[in-house]
């Protein structure tokens, strides 16, 4: 996906992503598979997992509706516990919601 221009939308977290925000996701995946923090395997599946994270409002409270600051809250814990962590704590509620 191709660079989407920015706008005051992209600031904010409302109830569905813009092209922006999934492209700043795209690339904030991208950069953690270079760290190696997450698998090949599991790009599509963190790509989901930190999607759902951003677009649930009681998921990293403190960062309130800032894009950009959840974004990063997200990246610093994956860096600090791993890609596991999400998979343990994020993806059964993403299962559960789905359901």
């Amino acid at each position: 996906m191709g660079f989407a221009q920015h706008s005051k939308r992209d600031e904010v977290i409302e109830e569905y992503l813009t092209p922006h925000q999934e492209w700043s996701i795209e690339a904030a995946v991208e950069q953690l598979q270079l760290e190696q923090k997450i698998m090949t395997i599991d790009v599509s599946k963190a790509f989901d997992l930190i999607c759902f994270c951003i677009l649930q409002r009681h998921l990293f409270a403190e960062c309130g509706d800032a894009f950009r600051k959840k974004l990063l809250a997200i990246q610093h814990k994956i860096r600090r516990r791993g890609f596991a962590w999400l998979q343990r704590e994020v993806e059964p509620k993403l299962l559960q919601s789905a359901a």
